[in-house]
């Protein structure tokens, strides 16, 4: 069962917009598909700067850097 990891609430515009990851074990390589996304891809939490990000997403996103070390 995923574990709530941390919540995030940004700004954007007049909107907040509230972004929650889990932690999650993996049991197969491939879990599901998208509807609501192009591709998706597994990466490290190290390199998910590297990937063009949505601004709301940066702040969960460096969250998540900063709980892994």
């Amino acid at each position: 069962m995923p574990s709530a990891r941390k919540r995030v609430a940004t700004v954007v515009g007049e909107l907040e917009i509230e972004l929650v990851t889990f932690q999650v074990a993996l049991s197969v390589e491939k879990v599901f598909e998208s509807t609501d996304h192009d591709a998706m891809e597994w990466v490290k939490i190290t390199d998910l700067l590297n990937w063009q990000m949505v601004s709301p997403d940066i702040p969960a996103v460096k969250k998540l850097q900063l709980l892994s070390k």
